[in-house]
């Protein structure tokens, strides 16, 4: 879990494209702030802790990496990889859960958009390891 905390620290502070649009809802009372994150009911301290000391040190950077996608949701910009895209159902599922419980949107983005991520590189890492998938179907399944 420290390996992956550390991972997403770096890729964040890394990220710089893109400007995010500053609203209330998305950056809440506090803006981006360590007094902003509040982790939820899930076992996630390990990514609020990370998030909380990048509000710290890089607010500039966390709010470069989130963008409007416009008509609706975010996307958020990893320094490697491509962006993932957060909609307004992905934040309200993590609000009604209460998988989080930090002031305005941006903290939950961030933490959909490192599940997408990781999960998408999951299936890419077993694609390609796969010895049941055929050689010329892997080029189709990781499309």
């Amino acid at each position: 879990m420290l390996r992956t905390a550390i991972g997403f620290a770096v890729m964040l502070s890394a990220a710089a494209a893109g400007v995010a649009q500053s609203g209330n809802s998305l950056y809440g009372p506090h803006g981006v702030s360590p007094m902003a994150v509040r982790q939820g009911v899930l076992g996630s301290c390990y990514f609020h802790a990370s998030i909380a000391a990048l509000a710290m040190a890089a607010p500039d950077k966390v709010r470069a990496a989130i963008r409007k996608n416009f008509p609706v949701g975010y996307k958020v910009h990893f320094a490697s990889g491509p962006d993932e895209a957060v909609y307004p159902d992905d934040i309200n599922l993590g609000r009604i859960h209460g998988f989080d419980e930090s002031d305005g949107d941006w903290v939950l983005a961030l933490m959909r958009a490192y599940a997408q991520r990781e999960v998408r590189q999951s299936l890419v890492d077993s694609i390609q390891r796969s010895t049941v998938i055929p050689a010329f179907a892997k080029p189709v399944a990781l499309k």
